[in-house]
Parts: C-alpha cells; structure tokens; sequence
C-alpha cells in the first residue's frame, strides 16, 4: 500500500508541477500582453475576435504601447450576421484602423466556417502559447473543460502587418503616402453611447506623435484633412511646425494644413497647447499635392 502511494504521489507530482507553471486559466493574457508591447509599434491597434475582451479581460492586461479594441459587437449570432462583423471588421483594417488582429474565441465557427481573411491579408503571424495548458491539455490533466473546448485559448494566434509591410501594399497599390498613429495618442471608442468608432486622443498639455510615410523617391507637399472635435475646453493643436489649429468645444469640425515630407519616413509632434480637455481625432487624411 505505501508503494502504490508513492507511485500515486510520484505520477501526480509533474502535472500538479505544471498546473503551478500555467500562464492563464486557459488564456495567457499577461503573455499576450508582453507580446504586443514588444512587437507592435507604440500607437498601433490590435483587434480581438470577441469584443468583450477590451474592456473586461484585456482591460486588466492592457499593454503599455498599444491599444486591444473591437469594431461591433461579435455576439449573439443574429447580431453578427445582420451587422456583418466579418466585413465591418475587414474594412476597418484594410483602412489601416488597426494593425494586428488577435483570434481568441473563434466565435461562430460551428455555423460559419472558420474566418480566413486574416491570414491572406496579413504578413505576419505568431503565436501566444500557454505551454503549461498545452502539457496539461495533451495529457488529459487540465483542470478546467475550457482546456479542451478553446485551443485558441491556450495557442493564441496574432496576425500583424509592420508598418513596412503596410507601407509596401500602400505603395503597390498607388498610393504616395501612408500614416500611422504613433506614441502619445490614446483610444477612445464611446459604444455605451452607439458610437462603434476609435477616436484618437491627445490631452491638454501633451504632445503625441503621427507617423507619415512618403513613399516617393522625392520630397512632396501634401494636405492634412484632419476630422476632430475638442472635449472639456477648445482646443488649439500645433502640428509640426503649420500654424495651430483650433477646435471649437463641443462640436465636431473638419481642418486642413499642409505639410512638407521628405522621402521616407517623417515622425511629427502634435503639440496641444490647451491648459485642459482633449482633442478626439475622427479621422486624419492625407493627399498628397500634384505635382506642377
């Protein structure tokens, strides 16, 4: 009796082992975490498959660089198929919203097959593994269902573009110019009030910056069409060296400056001069001029 109780002891000894070795219960999210921030630029946006995940889960693990978000909501199904999460969500991308998209849930595989168009539109892929789940669920020893049911729990897939692999399909398809949201802005989406969008933010009294490609071999002038609205006070917003901007409190208006890029790539500061509030950025376009 006492050596079938050490050989009990002994067989139970390494996954009791690994079941203090897991990252998550099944998700990973302090890995998540740390990945983003490592490889995504500062200002990026990662989009995640199911859309409480940003502002429950992921909001206890939001990294430091870089936003997690959703476009609508993903559930119940009927709300999917209506509101054509699928497409909403590829055009957000493709509109260069978001950078990375994060498969977590899979929700609605079973009815509709599973959602491919990440992987023939992203360049990059990774993915998050809880190795202690994976052991755990392999050997039958996990503690929880969920080990069994939501592999993509314990073997997360991120599917990214870099900027330079935005920047070459930009330039393949036509393009001049390209830009990204850079270090300082931070995102706001008001869904509790229907507003499904993702608005960029910079405070009173903070600087962000804006990245922007030219993807000429010469230097051009180009517009700025920038779409915000000022929260709190009016707001007046220096960008780069163009005279500053002001936005009226409480209203969304459109502005435009003009601005000089070198070829490559050009990191400008969006200084806002306000003593309070904040600006929300709808959206920022840039064209560049023709040529004379």
């Amino acid at each position: 009796m006492a050596g079938m109780a050490l050989l009990v002891v002994g067989l139970l000894a390494v996954p009791a082992w690994q079941v203090t070795r897991l990252a998550g219960k099944p998700t990973a999210y302090r890995q998540i975490q740390a990945w983003l921030d490592a490889n995504l630029e500062p200002g990026d946006v990662a989009i995640v498959d199911r859309w409480y995940e940003p502002w429950n889960e992921m909001a206890l693990y939001a990294p430091s660089n870089v936003t997690v978000s959703f476009t609508i909501p993903d559930e119940p199904y009927d709300q999917y198929l209506a509101n054509d999460w699928r497409g909403v969500t590829r055009g957000v991308i493709e509109r260069n919203g978001a950078q990375a998209f994060i498969r977590l849930t899979r929700n609605h595989e079973g009815r509709m097959g599973l959602w491919t168009w990440p992987e023939t539109w992203f360049r990059q892929r990774a993915v998050v593994t809880n190795e202690a789940g994976v052991w755990l669920r392999d050997t039958g020893f996990a503690p929880m269902e969920e080990f069994y049911t939501a592999n993509s729990r314990i073997e997360t897939e991120i599917f990214y573009n870099t900027h330079a692999d935005i920047a070459e399909r930009a330039r393949a398809a036509g393009q001049s110019t390209v830009r990204f949201f850079g270090r300082g802005w931070q995102v706001v989406k008001p869904w509790q009030q229907g507003d499904f969008r993702d608005y960029r933010v910079v405070a009173g009294g903070s600087v962000a910056e804006m990245e922007l490609w030219n993807l000429q071999p010469e230097p051009i002038r180009a517009w700025l069409d920038v779409a915000g609205a000022a929260s709190g006070a009016p707001q007046v917003v220096q960008v780069g060296a163009s005279p500053a901007l002001t936005f009226a409190s409480g209203q969304l208006e459109r502005k435009s400056l003009e601005i000089e890029l070198p070829p490559g790539v050009s990191m400008i500061p969006w200084q806002n001069r306000s003593g309070g509030g904040a600006l929300l950025v709808q959206e920022v376009r840039i064209e560049a001029q023709p040529q004379p």
